[in-house]
């Protein structure tokens, strides 16, 4: 146990609790305990064992299989049941493999047999509370990986915008749900006075840590182009170039439906770069695609991306969403969704509308953002919101 950094145990010795219904054995095994290092304790039976292991918790527990009242395999049974973190080694007479074996099964560490070779015997210790070493150091990691994703994830939301813009004659509400601690998803917006909304939805192929640190690059590059203007071609062409390299060396791919409205002249231009899952949305629920030709950043070097127009009349809506909500529609019909939109009462109540159904039907396994975008019925005006 020398030369480690992190010390699995509450005290410097590990602590261990022998368990033998022969007093001269349980005797033998304290001072071999003893004069390697060890903190011992001991019980006679099987009932005191377990009053002392819930009162004491020791690292390791030498366990006679065969003790009067409660057994030791009864004991081991109870230990893994209530799920204690104590390594448990059984110790058996002579000719008792079988019933050593089958305590194996049943959650021992490992065994000994009786009487005790001294190489043998100081060999499955150190075995053994190496392997709590490792389980307690491997959990303790675990712990903290999982503090840190914790932390990424709240950073994540943090950093997405809270704020809807407030658009005249027009509403939009947007949603990003991880699937786990962090998402590969993300959606942003610019407002350019009241005469322009520039708004992207993204994603990163993969799960995990690392596509959502890619993610994060990705809407830190699209953050200043997003002021380009109304072209949302020249937008995307200069985050591509910006990513080129980084996407590269990382190996990964990125979608992404990029869209720019003309406030005043009521009409949407976007580029879709592989996301493929956009709809224009009338009255009725009626809907046509928005989809595109164009590739997935990170497929080939040098892309170049155009741009496509629509028209938005009085009650139109505008619905991009990421794969994540299909998966967890189970591959219902997008017509489903298109029609949820048209008659939710508002933008933000079509959001909800979608999440809660994907929740009614199981919930998700991968990341869900959606954004949805409403041209009003009745055109009043009201004043964009600052930019988050």
């Amino acid at each position: 146990m020398t030369g480690l950094s992190f010390n699995p145990f509450e005290s410097d010795k590990p602590r261990v609790l022998v368990v033998d219904d022969d007093a001269d054995i349980n005797r033998l095994l304290q001072v071999r305990l003893r004069n390697v290092g060890f903190a011992v304790t001991s019980a006679p039976d099987g009932e005191t064992a377990m009053e002392m292991i819930w009162r004491d918790r020791p690292d390791m527990i030498l366990l006679d299989i065969s003790m009067p009242g409660i057994s030791g395999l009864e004991v081991l049974d109870r230990i893994r049941k209530d799920e204690l973190d104590v390594a448990v080694v059984m110790t058996t007479a002579f000719g008792s493999e079988s019933i050593a074996i089958d305590a194996l099964r049943r959650g021992a560490d490992d065994y000994l047999r009786k009487p005790f070779e001294p190489g043998e015997f100081r060999a499955v210790i150190d075995r053994t509370l190496g392997r709590v070493h490792l389980r307690r150091q491997n959990q303790r990691l675990r712990q903290q990986l999982d503090a840190e994703l914790k932390r990424a994830a709240e950073l994540q939301q943090v950093l997405l915008p809270k704020d809807m813009p407030r658009i005249p004659g027009y509403e939009f509400a947007a949603t990003s749900r991880p699937a786990r601690d962090v998402s590969a998803d993300f959606f942003d917006w610019h407002a350019a006075g009241d005469s322009r909304l520039t708004f992207t939805v993204g994603g990163v192929m993969g799960k995990g840590l690392p596509a959502a640190m890619m993610m994060t690059t990705v809407r830190s590059a699209f953050r200043p182009a997003m002021r380009l203007g109304h072209d949302p071609g020249s937008i995307v062409n200069v985050v591509a170039e910006t990513l080129q390299d980084d996407l590269t060396r990382a190996n990964s791919i990125v979608t992404l439906f990029v869209g720019v409205l003309d406030v005043e002249g009521h009409t949407l231009r976007w580029v879709d770069a592989g996301h493929g899952l956009a709809m224009h949305i009338r009255k009725g629920g009626w809907y046509d695609p928005l989809g595109g030709t164009d590739v997935p950043f990170g497929i080939f070097p040098d892309p170049s991306y155009g741009w496509h127009e629509i028209a938005l009349a009085p009650g139109d809506s505008l619905l991009i969403y990421s794969d994540g909500l299909l998966d967890s529609l189970d591959g219902q019909e997008a017509a489903n969704m298109a029609l949820r939109v048209a008659d939710a009462p508002s933008a933000v109540q079509a959001v909800d509308s979608l999440i809660a159904h994907a929740s009614e039907t199981g919930g998700w396994t991968d990341d869900v953002t959606i954004v949805v975008l409403r041209r009003l019925r009745d055109q009043g005006e009201s004043k964009m919101s600052p930019q988050p």
